[in-house]
């Protein structure tokens, strides 16, 4: 009789964060770029992403509903071909409220000098798109929409205005009714003075609370120093208060730099990731939103803060802990790590790279989120001959070795999906790579197969 010998491997958080396998969220021929996660309140993965095509550019969406161990067919999300204006800081951004799926994005469709910003909607989980629609009101150019909802169904948008000569003018706000699709109003946001004005090439980013208060960081531009700052409103005001500076880095560059900040609110603690000085270092800063004074900065790689560049953070915020996942230069190509931080204090725990690939690819514009005690993260990756979206998260996996259609039995089933797998004709989804590559060396070949054929045989 076969006797059933369960090798059970276990990735879980513990007391720490640890990233699990990549995986490759679509595959494509095509270079896959700027990418934005959202994960709703049912623990549904939200990614969109632009596929480039030379100067040809859409948007395209999918999703996961098994905790990002498989994603569904990518969908074009934009009616319009082709008009999609994107590169780092401007891509598409992906949001929902209920089962409704929202996607905004900068749209050249009138001619590049008259882009707008546009949303599209779908009312059932992404399986299918509406025509979009402006949602920026002003006559000329806008760049760098962001968008959040709020727990009262209004979703805030925020842009930056330029006019006919594309000249910087100011940065706007508006808000949407969901249930009524009625857009309100934009108003500008008050930054913007004879003395001062938003770095007019660098993303803002924006945060709100579930009662409706609003946050916008934003990187300044006063006589070439760059500093990070931020703004808010609350759900019951009319306009926005005095800006506050995140951290006094006296950063002084004529020319733009390569990325804006990035900001998350849990409660009454807020997390700021930012780019600054010469070496292109990144660092984090934590604040209580009411008074917004904010601890000293804290450099993400302290080790390798002078010799490699740090850039493009992000961050997210759960349970009292910051997260911040950023590209880093320090083993060679650019790699996509990742520490937390106790809000208050200034040590970083958990440091580790996310992308498990172990060439000297490029990977870039990451993006992390968390929900239910989790960290998600997406990123684009250069590892093949594309640059592809990848996905990887800290959820804990249960898998036996051997077990491929993980039916609790080791048996000639799982032989004949391993064979399938290596010639081809049929796809692994994560798990069942795992569960298949049974001497860990990630490749499927014979010498698993003899390895199932002894676990069968004992």
């Amino acid at each position: 009789m076969n006797k059933f010998i369960s090798i059970v491997i276990f990735f879980s958080m513990a007391l720490s964060f640890d990233f699990g396998p990549n995986v490759h969220v679509a595959m494509d021929d095509y270079d896959q770029k700027f990418p934005d996660i959202h994960v709703d309140e049912n623990g549904v993965i939200h990614t969109v992403w632009v596929r480039v095509l030379g100067n040809s550019k859409n948007i395209y969406y999918s999703k996961s509903i098994d905790n990002g161990v498989s994603f569904s067919e990518p969908m074009r999300v934009n009616s319009e071909s082709n008009h999609i204006v994107a590169y780092v800081g401007t891509g598409p951004r992906v949001r929902s409220y209920g089962d409704n799926v929202y996607v905004l994005w900068p749209d050249s469709r009138d001619g590049y000098n008259n882009t707008s910003i546009y949303l599209n909607t779908s009312t059932d989980g992404g399986m299918n798109w509406q025509d979009e629609v402006m949602v920026s009101n002003q006559p000329h150019f806008q760049l760098y929409s962001e968008m959040e909802v709020d727990g009262q169904g209004y979703l805030h948008i925020i842009y930056y205005n330029f006019g006919n000569s594309l000249q910087f003018l100011n940065v706007r706000y508006a808000k949407m009714q969901l249930e009524s699709m009625m857009l309100y109003e934009s108003i500008p946001l008050g930054i913007t003075s004879e003395e001062a004005e938003s770095c007019d090439c660098c993303a803002p980013d924006m945060s709100v609370t579930v009662d409706g208060d609003v946050y916008v960081a934003y990187r300044n531009n006063m006589s070439n120093i760059r500093d990070h700052y931020i703004v808010k409103k609350s759900a019951n005001s009319a306009e926005f208060d005095a800006p506050y500076l995140m951290a006094e880095m006296n950063h002084y560059i004529s020319y733009c730099p390569s990325s804006g900040p990035s900001i998350a609110f849990e409660g009454d603690q807020l997390i700021a990731g930012f780019m600054s000085g010469n070496t292109t270092s990144s660092y984090v800063v934590t604040a209580n939103s009411n008074d917004l004074s904010f601890t000293p900065p804290v450099n993400v790689n302290e080790a390798n803060s002078s010799s490699t560049q740090q850039n493009y953070p992000s961050v997210a915020l759960m349970n009292g802990i910051g997260h911040v996942a950023w590209v880093d230069f320090a083993t060679g190509g650019g790699d996509i790590h990742y520490a937390n931080i106790e809000v208050g204090t200034n040590n970083l725990f958990d440091s580790q790279i996310i992308n498990d690939d172990s060439g000297n690819a490029m990977q870039t514009n990451p993006i992390i989120k968390n929900h239910n005690g989790n960290i998600y993260c997406v990123w684009a990756d250069d590892r093949g001959s594309d640059y592809q979206v990848f996905f990887a998260s800290t959820n804990s996996f249960d898998i036996t070795s051997g077990d491929i259609n993980q039916d609790d039995v080791i048996d000639i089933l799982d032989i004949v999906s391993l064979v399938n797998f290596i010639l081809g004709t049929d796809s692994p989804d994560i798990i069942e790579e795992m569960a298949a590559d049974l001497d860990g060396n990630g490749v499927l070949n014979i010498l698993d197969i003899i390895q199932i054929i002894n676990i069968i045989m004992e």
